[in-house]
C-alpha cells in the first residue's frame, strides 16, 4: 500500500496539470452540448437527401475537437489544419456509413484518430520532436511559468508512443469518458484505464529526466 501511495504521489504533479486541462475541456464540452439544437444525425440525413450545404454545420460543430486531436498528436499547426480538412472530407464522402444507432461524434473521432495515426506512421524519420511547434498563441492571460509548464508537458506528451499519446489527448484534451475512449479505440475500458495510468507514469519519467538535465 505504501508503494502504491508513493507512485500516486510521484505522478501527482503530472496528473494535477492534466486534470486542469481536462476540466477546461470538459466544461467547454458541456456548454457546447447545451448549445446544440439539432442532433448530428438529423443534419446528416439532410446532407444525404441532397442538402450538401448542411454539412457546414457538422464542420462548425466538431472542427475544434478534431483540430485539437490532430494538433496534440502531431505537434504542428499546419499539419493539424491539413489533417482536419482531410478528415472532414473523408467524413463527407463516407456519411452513408455513419450508423444512426450510434453517436456520430464517436464515428467522426475514430475516423480522425485513424487518419492522424496513419499520418504519423508516414512521417519522415528525421522529423524530431524537438523541431515540432509548441504554439500557445491561442492561450491568453497566462503567466510565463504556466506557459512554460504547458510547453514542457506538450513536449513530453509527444515523446510518448502514439498509442499512449492518443489516450492522454483523448482524456485530457478532448475530455472523453472512459466509455467513449473504449468505444472509439475498440479497447476494453479496464485496459484503457491501465494504459492511461502507464502513460502518466511515462510522462512523469520524461518530465523528471528533462528537469534533471536543466
Amino acid at each position: 500500500m505504501k508503494i502504491i501511495k508513493k507512485v500516486y504521489w510521484e505522478i501527482g504533479f503530472v496528473s494535477v496539470f492534466l486534470i486542469k486541462i481536462f476540466l477546461f475541456f470538459q466544461l467547454t464540452q458541456i456548454l457546447f452540448v447545451f448549445m446544440v439544437e439539432t442532433d448530428d444525425h438529423s443534419i446528416i440525413k439532410k446532407v444525404l437527401d441532397g442538402d450538401v450545404e448542411a454539412f457546414a454545420h457538422i464542420v462548425k460543430r466538431h472542427q475544434q475537437t478534431i483540430f485539437n486531436l490532430a494538433f496534440q498528436m502531431t505537434g504542428r499547426e499546419e499539419d493539424a489544419r491539413d489533417l482536419t480538412q482531410e478528415i472532414f472530407l473523408r467524413a463527407y464522402l463516407n456519411l452513408d456509413k455513419a450508423d444512426s444507432h450510434y453517436k456520430f461524434f464517436s464515428w467522426l473521432y475514430r475516423l480522425g484518430m485513424n487518419h492522424t495515426i496513419n499520418h504519423l506512421r508516414q512521417r519522415k524519420p528525421y522529423e524530431r520532436i524537438e523541431d515540432m511547434e509548441i504554439s500557445d498563441r491561442h492561450v491568453r492571460n497566462e503567466t510565463a511559468d504556466l506557459m512554460e509548464e504547458r510547453r514542457n508537458v506538450r513536449k513530453a506528451i509527444r515523446k510518448l508512443k502514439p498509442k499512449y499519446r492518443l489516450l492522454i489527448v483523448m482524456k485530457y484534451y478532448s475530455a472523453l469518458s472512459y466509455d467513449q475512449m473504449s468505444s472509439i479505440t475498440g479497447i476494453p475500458e479496464n485496459r484503457v484505464k491501465s494504459r492511461l495510468f502507464e502513460a502518466r507514469l511515462m510522462l512523469r519519467d520524461i518530465l523528471k529526466s528533462s528537469s534533471d538535465n536543466i
